[in-house]
């Protein structure tokens, strides 16, 4: 059985006969909770209604006429709407139990959703459809079916408790500090829950950036997780250690080490053992990204998840742009983050257009796929060298910019630092004075 007429019109007669009973559980109901059509039709005339008069037998009446003008099925147009919206006030004699009553129809809805989803996945099958894209529709399906509306107001006096509540965190349960001290001046550090977007034009160091936040946090064990589409794991650790033993990275790379080096490696690696840190490498679909990441939050309570970068990740969608596509993705980890209290930071791309322009410093147009992805974010980032445009021989510390172009709950600014090309590596100004990067104070894992 999937569907029962009687407990769809005791809904319905429920909101006919109590004034204001339909503003009480409206966000908690949706026209494809009903499963028979005329059913579904006098709800979709009472969601009109609601907007603009009181509903009651003669304005729900009133407004099926009206739109029963504009019905292709001929058995739709032969029903008899003023008796068929009547009758309903006779099933219910009050609307006590209408809460209970929605909650069946959400489960029909839900065994519904799921069947169709079932026979859907079968006949692609049969089609030869890919079977990875079946599996992240039946993913989205059944999510569908699980996601139950509740209520998102409160009042005054609930949101005064629950301001003292967050005002009496402390600093670190609110903010997560970036531990870079330019930066945290700017912003104080991010909010779980945040979105954070680190952007750049390709070698300004962007990846970098990302690494040396992640450093940070592994220092002040936090628990972390990236997912690396661009780099290989073992690209990721080169990096890695390369910042925290200050040995460059083509040694590291093409073996080019001493004892002492291997000695630091040693101790690099045993820091980094004792950490919490997943990396994933190999994931990309937005599914299967969300659902790993809720796992982690299971199994690990990640704190941050990086995301290297963002339109690397693919989102079934069926036939939308790929603009669309980016805009899904981006709201997706914008919820992921506020569902599960955590701070995420993904890369983004800019557009090529920057590069065509006497002025290179990024603007918030300069993302590709801007539009979605500024408003989904909650801070924005770049990461910018001059430098590297105008000088023809790069000194081995350069000046180096992360410049936030949005913060929704810090405003905007710049946090000046240096970088060291050598290293792939961002450092802060006061530690320009060392001629040895080995003798820089590196956070230790």
């Amino acid at each position: 059985m999937m569907y029962d007429e009687k407990v769809e019109e005791a809904v319905l007669g429920a909101i006919l006969i109590e004034e204001n009973c339909f503003y009480r559980i409206a966000d908690s109901l949706s026209e494809d909770c009903f499963f028979d059509e005329s059913n579904k039709f006098i709800y979709k005339a009472i969601v009109k209604v609601s907007s603009v008069s009181k509903i009651d037998i003669l304005t729900v009446s009133h407004k099926c006429a009206e739109l029963k003008k504009g019905l292709k099925d001929e058995r739709m147009k032969e029903i008899n709407w003023p008796y068929k919206v009547s009758t309903l006030t006779n099933v219910v004699a009050s609307a006590a139990h209408v809460v209970e009553h929605i909650d069946i129809l959400k489960i029909y809805r839900a065994k519904r959703i799921v069947y169709e989803t079932c026979y859907n996945a079968t006949k692609l099958l049969d089609e030869g459809e890919p079977v990875k894209d079946i599996i992240d529709d039946i993913t989205d399906k059944i999510t569908e079916a699980s996601n139950q509306k509740s209520r998102t107001e409160v009042s005054i006096q609930q949101g005064l408790r629950d301001f003292i509540d967050n005002q009496q965190k402390s600093l670190d349960q609110k903010l997560l500090p970036t531990y870079i001290p330019e930066v945290d001046k700017v912003i104080g550090g991010f909010e779980y829950s945040d979105l954070i977007i680190v952007a750049g034009a390709a070698s300004m160091g962007k990846t970098s950036f990302m690494l040396k936040l992640l450093q940070n946090f592994l220092k002040f064990q936090k628990n972390v997780a990236i997912f690396s589409l661009e780099m290989s794991n073992n690209q990721l650790l080169t990096r890695l250690l390369s910042m925290e033993t200050g040995i460059k990275v083509r040694n590291i790379r093409y073996n080019d080490l001493d004892t002492s080096d291997w000695d630091k490696l040693h101790v690099a690696i045993g820091k980094l053992e004792r950490t919490t840190f997943t990396m994933d490498g190999q994931t990309t679909s937005l599914t299967d990204v969300l659902n790993k990441i809720k796992k982690l939050k299971i199994q690990n309570d990640i704190d941050v998840v990086f995301i290297d970068y963002l339109q690397l990740i693919t989102a079934n969608g069926g036939r939308i742009s790929r603009e669309q596509e980016v805009a899904k993705i981006a709201r997706s980890l914008k919820n992921i983050a506020k569902e599960l209290n955590i701070v995420v930071v993904a890369l983004s791309q800019l557009s090529r257009a920057l590069m065509q322009r006497d002025n290179k410093r990024p603007v918030l147009s300069d993302l590709r796929e801007s539009g979605e992805i500024e408003q989904a974010a909650d801070t924005i980032m770049f990461a910018f060298r001059e430098e590297y445009y105008t000088m023809e021989n790069p000194r081995e510390i350069q000046d180096a910019e992360i410049i936030i172009a949005k913060g929704r709950n810090v405003g905007i600014g710049t946090a000046y630092l240096k970088f060291m090309p050598n290293n792939v590596l961002f450092i802060s100004p006061e530690e320009t004075g060392m001629t040895d990067l080995n003798s820089c104070e590196q956070p230790a894992f």
